[in-house]
């Protein structure tokens, strides 16, 4: 089983010419993923690129709320973090790389509200 760390970060939101501050709290692995989204994506990225180092996090805590899905620690699946470290990136440049996940997660993409990524070769 893994571990998790939760981070809280401060967020100020412009609502009605005012600020309104919430706290957003985001999980971070430090092994396996844990929710189906993540282990789907961490599944279908290690097969394609066999990571040297892969970590898939659901970010989409706020947006959750924002689409009125409340109770979802971590998020609804509408926003991921990908760090990913392969070989098969090895000589391309950064915007290569990037493009590379981007064409591989297209679909998985398309049903999502963003996605973070963080390409490197080790």
């Amino acid at each position: 089983m893994s571990s998790v760390r939760l981070i809280y970060r401060q967020l100020f939101i412009p609502k009605s010419n005012d600020l309104i501050r919430r706290t957003i709290i985001h999980r971070t692995y430090t092994t396996e993923p844990q929710s189906d989204g993540e282990k789907y994506l961490h599944n279908k990225l290690t097969e394609k690129f066999q990571p040297t180092r892969l970590s898939v996090q659901d970010i989409s805590g706020f947006n959750c709320e924002i689409l009125g899905l409340t109770g979802l620690l971590g998020g609804c699946g509408s926003m991921y973090s990908i760090d990913i470290a392969s070989k098969a990136f090895e000589g391309l440049p950064i915007v290569k790389q990037h493009r590379m996940i981007n064409e591989y997660l297209a679909e998985d993409i398309r049903k999502m509200h963003g996605i973070q990524l963080k390409t490197s070769v080790e």
